[in-house]
């Protein structure tokens, strides 16, 4: 028995006998093959353009800032319980199995926010293969008008004065995108109107002050520009309406009235003032909801005196301010004509800009189509250089979340290609299959290289005896590995 310790080199070989063999491989040892140098140039020739800041994503209850050119990345489920904000250009990254979790639950502090902030002049882009859930603030309600003021006999005559109008509630914020505009101011009521105090002859009447119309609400912040790219699954959802603000009372107008020597002195109570309206609501991926407008203030009382006669002449109550739907009219009693006039309702804001929505070919996201993108945009933009190859595509761009190109396949002489992988030895994931087909999206932030599997191949050697006996009539040897042991023959 002998063991062989040379490699095979040529794919075929026929031993004619076993001294020949020896020959044939001693002269592989002095004239070998000339082997390539695997190429391992770790830098790419292409230029990439995409983000490479990169942060893990954490679940939060304080409101999350987004900072610009940024990628968050999500590696397990996150919640944020008071949503984000984005400054600058930002990107989400969701992979796939994921959830990603923005809501407002402190509406208090948070008033009107987006469940994800995209003001104006900022952009979001969302890419991945996971979800992400995203709910805004819900709307503020309307305030109550306030109620009108008694009039007064003591000292002096004074009528009472109108209710203010209460303010308009804040607009729902949008799922994604713009903050809700805040709610206008209601309408101060009318003033107070006084009166003399000493008797005289013959009538007097002095009419109450009108109430101050409420103020139109605000308008709703825009939203700036949001991509939705890969298959991300996108749930967004404005907040959702509050109540109106009731109308204020108009207090009794008994409380007003003083006879004296066949002369009555009365002085009116004010009407109460409009409740504001509750906020409008936001889009889901757009503008945020506009302000409400203040409720009317109420009229002040009138101031009358007159022989042997009272009536009470009661402000009108102020007009509800619109919104979602219009808060409360004041209340007022039955006026005889001197009483002053309601303020009117304000109006409600206006919706700001719904910014750009683009979509993985122009898929509808929550109800809204997006202008098509086929993903490939300069900020996912990544260079991949391929390593441990003696020839074929060299170096290739990719995007964050889209699949590849498929690549031109290397070969290696002895070797068999199995594929790209992100680690050596075909250790890490597999980025491309044997025959260059993308096996996955790209899911690596930054420029990045991958590297040729090989696995050498394996071949069946024959052995020919010339008429000897015993012995292995073939064996199979594996590229540049040692040469198996074999049984000789004998021969007489």
């Amino acid at each position: 028995m002998k063991n062989n310790k040379f490699l095979i080199r040529n794919k075929k070989l026929f031993i004619i006998s076993l001294p020949v063999v020896v020959v044939l491989f001693a002269m592989t040892i002095l004239f070998t093959f000339k082997d390539n140098k695997l190429e391992n140039n770790l830098n790419s020739v292409v230029a990439s353009s995409g983000i490479k800041n990169v942060h893990t994503l954490m679940s939060s209850s304080a409101r999350l800032s987004l900072s610009n050119n940024c990628v968050y990345k999500a590696t397990s489920n996150v919640t944020l319980n008071n949503g984000a904000e984005v400054y600058g250009t930002a990107v989400l990254y969701i992979p796939r199995g994921v959830t990603v979790t923005a809501k407002i639950s402190d509406a208090s502090i948070y008033k009107g926010a987006a469940g994800i902030g995209v003001n104006s002049g900022n952009t979001l882009i969302v890419v991945g293969e996971g979800q992400l859930n995203a709910m805004g603030c819900q709307a503020g309600e309307g305030e109550k008008g306030q109620d009108g003021q008694p009039g007064s006999i003591g000292g002096s005559f004074r009528t009472g004065a109108g209710g203010r109008g209460g303010n308009g509630g804040y607009g729902s914020g949008a799922g994604i995108g713009g903050r809700g505009g805040y709610g206008g101011q209601g309408g101060l009521g009318g003033y107070n109107v006084y009166g003399e105090s000493q008797i005289l002859t013959g009538p007097i009447y002095v009419s109450g002050q009108q109430g101050k119309n409420g103020i139109k609400g605000q308008t709703s912040g825009g939203m700036g520009v949001v991509y939705v790219l890969g298959t991300v699954y996108v749930n967004a959802q404005q907040g959702n309406s509050y109540r109106n603000g009731q109308g204020g009372a108009c207090s009794s107008p008994t409380a007003g009235v003083l006879v004296v020597a066949k002369m009555s002195f009365a002085a009116g109570a004010g009407g109460g003032g409009g409740g504001g309206g509750s906020g409008l609501l936001g889009r889901k991926i757009g503008a945020g909801g506009p302000g409400a407008g203040g409720g009317g203030g109420g009229g002040s009382g009138g101031y009358e005196k007159k022989v042997n006669s009272v009536n009470l002449h009661t402000g009108l109550g102020g007009s509800g301010g619109a919104g979602y739907s219009y808060g409360q009219n004041g209340q007022s009693y039955i006026n005889y004509g001197r009483g002053g006039k309601a303020g009117q309702g304000g109006l409600p804001g206006d919706y700001g800009s719904d910014g750009q929505l683009y979509s993985q070919n122009g898929r509808s996201v929550s109800g809204r189509n997006g202008i098509s993108s086929n993903g490939k945009i300069a900020q996912l933009q990544y260079a991949v250089t391929f390593a441990n190859r003696e020839n074929g595509t060299s170096d290739s761009l990719v995007y964050l979340g889209q699949i590849m190109d498929k690549v031109e396949v290397p070969t290696r002489e002895g070797y068999t290609f199995k594929g790209y992988f992100s680690e050596e030895n075909g250790n890490g994931f597999m980025y491309y299959n044997p025959n260059g087909v993308p096996v996955k999206t790209w899911d690596c932030v930054g420029d990045t290289t991958l590297y040729a599997f090989w696995t050498p191949n394996r071949y069946t050697v024959l052995l020919n005896k010339q008429n000897g006996t015993g012995g292995d009539g073939g064996i199979t040897a594996t590229y540049d590995s040692p040469m198996p042991t074999i049984s000789v023959p004998t021969r007489y």
